[in-house]
């Protein structure tokens, strides 16, 4: 069991807040759209400028006319209340929690709506960005982000925003190119624990009211606030002496044009740079092969061949673990200085474009979204870094699980929907996406000298290829090497019925289509070494890569009847339909059939004729 402890605030200081606009404040939208990056807030027509606008069902409304539940806070929230990433939101959003386990795995639950193993790729709750899913948690670090607003949706929201939404969304929206407004901003943050943020935004109105161009920078560093008890804790690593400290770097620039009065396009990218340290954490452990000091203190339990010993730990989690006779951990936080939490940068283009003739019930959108990745994870939870792990007599140093070294993660969707008002009473949209993804999830166990800086061996991140050897003489090296790759179809639709003033009724659906392949290429050889079922010990990666395939599809529907007492009270009903497709954990190739033809006099042959059996299963 793993104690990983949440952060300490701070204390800093905001030192710039620089603000200018050479041009009147903006006027309300003339027309309703559709697209994700509008204003949070506007002027109403009855001149209520502190009304929030939010796009939770794909369409712009104000924020007490949507019948759903949803957390919607602005930019201007996010600065006032210094909330810098989604844990700071969470504390703010009843419903809401977000738990960091490393920099790679997180897991943000609505309503309690747990994923039971954590380190799934694909949570319960979907991510968005301006309209684009976001395939991991590790896309954004909305800190960075030049924001407009971030919305909290609740409930299952399969209907609209498809896979893996069914107990919710997080919809955030990034600013964007303004095409009437030059505007400049800037803020900094000085603060304990070489705690320094700086942020800085500029929009140009190249040629006004048909081209601008917007861009933005972020780079904040933090030593981190708890106290690392590691001899070597200020000789390495991101920040000096303490851990969970960070140094990240972000640009984001965008550009919109208006080309004629009907079409317009928008188009936007941003590369987020972060060295993340490791999250503070303790083990705590039952007496094993590694260590033989137990640190749990509840439901005792005798063994076979074992004394008896606490199999639970009950009470008050403390950043401190107790001593004992013999042990010689330090007390506090250990923490390894060549552990890491993530490394490495990740990419997002996201493209619009939009064609509204302003006569007529119909306009038509599309948006393209490119994802990339390449990152690193290292970790350690050894109860005391400082000891040398030994198993069976041999010595392997200090154990690194180095999950997502190596690991690349790369999206493409396409998304092209038509849009209709009939006025009052009949309004919505209808539409088809595609989206195609290519995921490697690799990681390796590590080992290096304890108490050094000295690395792991880089043999252990061997190469993968069909036919390439496997390292024989390591015992800890890469373990995992899965290749995913999918292919995600859909149509989806939108219906909103008002037959009075006060009565609205929404239907929205959606179907979709998901074809799944992964590919285990670090498969050992099976033909190769006949006499062992797996492989173990033919020293080279099959020649033909294990493979295994699953195809699903589904429908998710949500019905909702709305009556509306005044401007600011309504009353609601829904029904919904979520869905979490999952996806493949692993693959496995075994012996199961073999052919020797052999003839009278000649040698027997080396080689095998295999029927490999392929294992998949669902995240």
């Amino acid at each position: 069991m793993v104690v990983r402890h949440a952060k300490l605030g701070s204390v800093g200081v905001s030192v710039i807040a620089i603000c200018a606009a050479l041009a009147a404040p903006a006027a309300a939208q003339t027309a309703p759209t559709t697209d994700d990056s509008q204003p949070a807030a506007q002027a109403s027509d009855d001149g209520n400028i502190n009304e929030i606008l939010v796009t939770a069902r794909r369409i712009e409304e104000r924020l007490q006319d949507v019948p759903i539940a949803v957390s919607a806070l602005t930019a201007q929230d996010l600065e006032r209340q210094q909330l810098d990433d989604l844990s700071d939101i969470a504390e703010k959003t009843v419903g809401f929690a977000f738990e960091n386990f490393t920099g790679a795995i997180s897991q943000p639950t609505i309503r309690g709506q747990t994923n039971l193993r954590t380190t799934s790729p694909v949570q319960n709750v979907a991510t968005y960005l301006n309209g684009v899913y976001l395939q991991r948690n590790y896309f954004i670090d909305q800190s960075l982000l030049d924001l407009q607003r971030i919305e909290i949706i609740k409930g299952p929201q399969s209907a609209l925003y498809g896979r893996n939404a069914f107990a919710g969304v997080i919809n955030i929206v990034a600013r964007g190119a303004d095409l009437e407004e030059f505007s400049a901003r800037a803020t900094g943050t000085i603060g304990t624990d070489e705690r320094y943020d700086l942020r800085g935004g500029l929009n140009v109105p190249v040629i006004p009211g048909r081209l601008a161009l917007f861009g933005s920078v972020g780079h904040s560093e933090f030593d981190g606030t708890w106290n690392n008890s590691h001899p070597l804790a200020d000789a390495g690593g991101t920040t000096d002496g303490n851990v969970g400290g960070y140094d990240k770097d972000a640009y984001q620039v965008g550009a919109a044009a208006q080309l004629g009065d009907a079409f317009s396009v928008e188009g936007m990218y941003i590369r987020t740079e972060r060295e993340i340290e490791s999250v503070p954490s303790i083990t705590l452990s039952t007496a094993g092969l590694v260590y033989s000091f137990n640190s749990l203190n509840a439901s005792p339990r005798a063994l076979p061949g074992s004394p008896l010993q606490n199999r639970l730990f009950v009470g008050e989690l403390r950043p401190s673990t107790n001593s004992f006779p013999g042990e010689t951990r330090l007390p506090g936080l250990v923490i390894d200085p060549r552990t890491f939490g993530l490394r490495g940068p990740t990419d997002i283009i996201i493209g619009k474009a939009r064609f509204d003739p302003g006569v007529g019930p119909f306009s038509l959108e599309y948006t393209y979204g490119h994802t990339e990745a390449n990152i690193e994870v290292r970790g350690s939870s050894a109860r005391d870094p400082l000891r040398p792990t030994i198993l069976f007599g041999a010595n392997f140093g200090t154990i690194f699980d180095s999950s997502g070294s190596g690991s690349t993660f790369t999206s493409d969707s396409h998304e092209a929907r038509v849009n209709y008002d009939f006025g009052d009473m009949i309004s919505g949209f209808v539409g088809a996406s595609y989206a195609s993804t290519s995921d490697t999830d690799s990681n390796a166990a590590e080992s290096a000298t304890p108490n050094s800086l000295a690395q792991p061996d880089p043999a252990s991140l061997f190469p993968v290829a069909p036919g390439l050897p496997i390292p024989t003489t390591l015992f800890f090296r890469r373990n995992t090497f899965l290749q995913r790759d999918e292919d995600i179809w859909s149509l989806f639709g939108y219906l909103d019925l008002r037959p009075s003033e006060r009565i609205a009724v929404t239907l929205e659906g959606r179907y979709t289509i998901e074809d799944q392949q992964a590919n285990d290429r670090i498969a050992p050889d099976v033909v190769a070494n006949p006499r062992s079922p797996l492989g173990r010990g033919s020293g080279f990666l099959a020649p033909s890569v294990p493979r295994v395939s699953r195809s699903t599809n589904f429908f998710t529907p949500r019905a909702t009847v709305a009556y509306k007492f005044d401007e600011d009270h309504n009353i609601y009903a829904s029904v919904a339909r979520g869905y979490k497709s999952g996806g493949i954990n692993g693959v496995a190739a075994s012996f199961n059939r073999t052919s020797i033809i052999t003839t009278p006099g000649a040698v027997p042959p080396t080689q095998t004729f295999v029927d490999p059996i392929i294992l998949g299963q669902p995240i």
